[in-house]
């Protein structure tokens, strides 16, 4: 099977939420489809320090069995002998936050890797060799229809600028109170004073492939879990890290909720297993867009 990502028609850059595309919009799943589900893992070049210096693995065992309670989804394990690396992957983040020679194979190969400022690359790759293979048997001996692959991966997200029918702001001058972090469906953050702004920032994103039997891509997303905040930061100034999700980020993601109230991640994870199975529509209008948008037509 063809290591390169398959169905790149269309763009792949988005301008607001939801953060979805899909490439095969037919084949999104109907009510009675049989989907299964992979543990969720973490994509990171410093994946390996992240998880023995903060607790991702609590919050990645936290989602894989969350998922696997849905109705309709049956958890599935990795098959024997996967390489990570050769698993379906989603590449989601603003075009200047990894350098080029960073960027997975199937972004840097795009025709349009960087499609300007105020939009975020959105992409995704349905794996390859043995790996790739060894996930379409598996689902024809379980007798799924799809499957899901869950990935948490940190990315930059610019600010966002309300906009009104008739176009950005009645004003055209943005003001203090114009500012807004979309993190994802039904996820807005409002900030209230531009001198907390940075051009962007980091969040803890869900990202996620839903695939076919035949081990095809028909539809990427991403939602955001939590972001790491703005404005002025001494303690990650000070944090010499390969990653910017620091242990503290991941304690107060995993802080207790009171009794009957559900944990914090749960409202994004719903709305990514929702949108990824065709459950709710992947796409909608939104009236939020990045603030340094270069194609005001650009559509996700």
């Amino acid at each position: 099977m063809t290591s390169q990502a398959q169905g790149l028609a269309g763009p792949t850059a988005v301008t607001h939420s939801p953060y979805y595309h899909a490439y095969q919009p037919k084949a999104i799943p109907g009510a009675t489809a049989r989907i299964g589900v992979l543990p969720a893992r973490l994509q990171h070049p410093a994946a390996s320090r992240i998880l023995s210096q903060t607790r991702a693995p609590e919050l990645l065992d936290s989602l894989t069995r969350y998922l696997g309670r849905q109705p309709g989804l049956t958890p599935v394990a990795l098959p024997a002998d996967t390489k990570l690396n050769h698993l379906p992957d989603v590449y989601f983040g603003s075009p200047d936050q990894d350098p080029p020679s960073e960027l997975p194979d199937y972004v840097r190969n795009l025709q349009n890797p960087n499609p300007g400022k105020g939009v975020v690359q959105l992409a995704g790759w349905n794996g390859q060799g043995k790996t790739r293979q060894a996930l379409v048997a598996l689902m024809a001996a379980q007798h799924l229809d799809y499957l899901l692959v869950p990935i948490v991966r940190e990315a930059n997200l610019y600010f966002s600028m309300k906009i009104k029918s008739a176009g950005p702001l009645s004003t055209g001058q943005a003001t203090g109170t114009d500012y807004y972090l979309d993190e994802g469906s039904d996820h807005i953050v409002h900030f209230s004073r531009l001198e907390d702004l940075n051009s962007y920032a980091t969040v803890l994103v869900l990202t996620g492939a839903l695939l076919n039997a035949r081990g095809e891509l028909v539809l990427v997303g991403a939602e955001g879990l939590k972001d790491t905040g703005v404005g002025f930061q001494p303690k990650r100034l000070v944090t010499l890290t390969p990653y910017a999700f620091l242990a503290s980020d991941y304690n107060e993601l995993l802080r207790p909720t009171p009794a009957g109230m559900p944990a914090t991640w749960q409202g994004p994870v719903n709305q990514w297993m929702q949108r990824l199975t065709g459950r709710r529509p992947y796409r909608e209008d939104s009236p939020y867009r990045f603030l340094l948008v270069d194609q005001p037509n650009q559509q996700h």
